[in-house]
């Protein structure tokens, strides 16, 4: 059985869903918009919109697309590196029990 908080495979599960793709594709499509208005280095631009609260709507809406990727694909390696170790510390105390190495090489 798995060991994955629940809350991740619903986030795992999020990320292969068409929704998740159309509202990706929407929040990349806005990213994009703010990233070309903040080339704009016009005085009319910067009234309406500072460089600062551009900067800061690009870099949230970045991490609102990779948040869920990262929370994924961290916890799915801690969870293969603590079932490894697991292996092992099995595999140890079954060579302590059996007072060699036998059949696992050291």
């Amino acid at each position: 059985m798995s060991k994955t908080p629940r809350e991740v495979l619903a986030l795992a599960g999020m990320l292969g869903d068409q929704g998740w793709q159309v509202f990706s594709t929407r929040v990349r499509e806005r990213i994009d918009t703010f990233t070309r208005e903040l080339k704009d280095p016009s005085e009319a631009r910067r009234a309406k919109l500072s460089d600062d609260h551009l900067r800061g709507e690009i870099t949230a809406l970045e991490w609102a697309l990779s948040w869920p990727t990262s929370v994924v694909s961290t916890t799915l390696e801690n969870d293969a590196e603590t079932r490894d170790q697991e292996r092992e510390e099995k595999l140890n105390d079954l060579r302590v029990r059996l007072g060699s190495t036998f059949p696992f090489a050291a």
